[in-house]
């Protein structure tokens, strides 16, 4: 009982350390750097984040799933792991290239292709750890790339380093070394037993498992990340560099939900599965009066951190609360989102974030994006179109 709840523990260290390395890293660039140099971190880091999401859906999600089998464990670890660098490469290398389209800036281009690959093949490294019950050492390696990215940040500022690209490659560089310990820890935890399925087989169960999954990820990657790339040139730094700070901090919120979701899962389809619907509705009644009451308190803990600690003005602060409202909302009405998920109706939640993307980008193009607000709420009404879709397709599947 005590090592089931030292493994919960250890993991629960090592989420919040890779996620408080992203909001970190967002909080020190939008602080410390000129808002040119802080909008080029967050610019890069938009890009490279899109490998993570298809990383997360196509090749860590089969994974866990065909990773229960002993038997096979080490084939499925290092397909896994050929699958994660080779979509990684190909993604990262369409999305340098895009950004010297762009800007022009082969070093910006180099910087997009190392984050690119090395977020999402980190990732995968540090769940794979969870398999085989090294969720200790997983922890232990996240904190360490954490403490060491931040001393690593504050020493160079120190000496007076301002641009955004020296402050990445020294992150890059620290994820890749962290990285290569880790393969050479799972090349003693995962043995070959031999066994070589059909390779073509598994790819398509891989594919099958995780298109709508992907295909859900990436609408919600083009609002949260991509309106920050496209409004980059037209709204000014100052909205671009808050509105992302604000959103980072606002993460606390999302951590909360994505820790519940993690738990409430496997308890939803239990519940769905023996029709027990009361107790769904009271699961339901619960995740909402803790979802709300987490909210605010986590709202008003990231304003009086930033007003006690930092000058905020009015407009600032609305862009905060806007943030705050908006991870609040799209996790306190989730719910429906986990119940369509348990049900196994992924492409009903592909479709309610495609719809919302649609009507938001519709709106968008006749209002314009003129308004000192055009960032923050573009994010904001995609949660709350989104939440409102989840409910009604949850309705109309209700007999599923």
């Amino acid at each position: 009982m005590m090592l089931v709840k030292l493994n919960k523990l250890c993991k629960y260290i090592d989420q919040f350390s890779f996620a408080a390395l992203n909001v970190g890293m967002i909080f020190f660039a939008s602080r410390f750097l000129d808002n040119t140099q802080a909008a080029k971190y967050i610019i890069i880091n938009s890009y490279s984040s899109f490998s993570l999401v298809v990383i997360v859906s196509l090749v860590i999600s089969p994974f866990w799933v065909f990773s229960v089998e002993r038997v096979t464990q080490g084939y499925h670890y290092k397909l896994s792991l050929y699958l994660t660098i080779f979509i990684s490469f190909i993604s990262a290398t369409l999305l340098s290239i895009l950004m010297f389209i762009r800007e022009q800036d082969w070093k910006y281009s180099l910087l997009i292709f190392g984050l690119s690959m090395c977020y999402p093949l980190y990732d995968f490294l540090r769940r794979s750890l969870y398999i085989v019950k090294k969720d200790f050492i997983s922890a232990i390696l996240s904190a360490l790339l954490l403490l060491v990215s931040m001393l690593s940040y504050c020493l160079m500022y120190f000496c007076g380093v301002r641009e955004a690209g020296h402050y990445l490659s020294v992150l890059i560089f620290i994820m890749s070394f962290i990285s290569l310990m880790i393969i050479l820890i799972n090349n003693k935890n995962y043995h070959s037993n031999h066994v070589e399925p059909e390779l073509k087989k598994i790819l398509l169960e891989y594919w099958t498992i995780g298109k709508w999954s992907a295909a859900s990820m990436l609408c919600f990657w083009v609002i949260t990340q991509g309106s920050f790339i496209y409004l980059e040139k037209i709204i000014d730094n100052e909205q671009l560099v808050f509105t992302r700070l604000a959103l980072s901090l606002g993460g606390i919120i999302a951590i909360y939900f994505s820790a519940v979701e993690n738990k409430l899962m496997p308890e939803i389809r239990e519940i769905i599965y023996s029709g027990d619907s009361k107790q769904l509705t009271s699961r339901w009644r619960s995740y909402f009066k803790n979802g709300l009451i987490v909210s605010f308190a986590c709202t008003l803990f990231v304003v009086l951190f930033y007003m006690i600690f930092f000058d905020i003005n009015q407009y600032q602060l609305s862009i905060i609360l806007l943030m705050c409202f908006y991870q609040s909302i799209s996790g306190v009405f989730k719910f429906s989102s986990f119940h369509l998920k348990a049900k196994k109706l992924h492409r009903s939640v592909f479709f309610c974030n495609f719809i919302s993307v649609m009507i938001v980008i519709l709106f968008y193009m006749v209002a314009g994006t003129g308004n000192s607000f055009s960032l923050p709420l573009i994010i904001l009404a995609n949660g709350i179109v989104s939440s409102l879709l989840y409910g009604y397709f949850l309705h109309i599947n209700r007999g599923v």
